[in-house]
């Protein structure tokens, strides 16, 4: 289980109930491994300025993907087409439900980077959003 460094980018749209549309790029460096047919993906994010960074890991698998944040904030979410998640979001404010429906996942990972796009439906606390994001690892070597 060698990590790789990799450089990653992600990009995430998100479009609210109301029609209002965001999008979000972030950059980090981290590193991708595997452990059997699973593939990894960490890197350190900065929740805002205030806080510390939050460790974040995609676990990936052929039919389905797994975001786990650890830090000042936690979530463990299961992103796979057909499944409905309820998970929470728990902060130092409190703990929020979240209900995800996947209906897009294209996972095009190896061990050595590349790229991963899920869509989903997210109901964070009453507040129903519809997310696309895509998850670009390359390879620093």
């Amino acid at each position: 289980m060698d990590k790789i460094p990799v450089q990653i980018r992600v990009h995430s749209r998100q479009r609210l109930a109301d029609g209002t549309e965001q999008t979000f790029t972030s950059r980090a460096r981290g590193f991708v491994y595997h452990k059997g047919e699973t593939i990894y993906v960490a890197y350190q994010e900065q929740e805002n300025e205030e806080l510390s960074a939050m460790l974040t890991t995609w676990k990936l698998e052929s039919n389905r993907a797994i975001l786990i944040r650890q830090g000042t904030s936690s979530l463990r979410a299961l992103f796979q087409i057909g499944t409905d998640d309820s998970t929470a979001l728990v902060t130092p404010n409190g703990r929020f439900p979240i209900a995800v429906n996947t209906y897009r996942l294209d996972n095009r990972m190896t061990p050595k980077g590349g790229i991963l796009r899920v869509g989903y439906r997210m109901d964070l606390a009453g507040s129903v959003s519809r997310m696309d994001l895509e998850l670009q690892v390359k390879s620093d070597e």
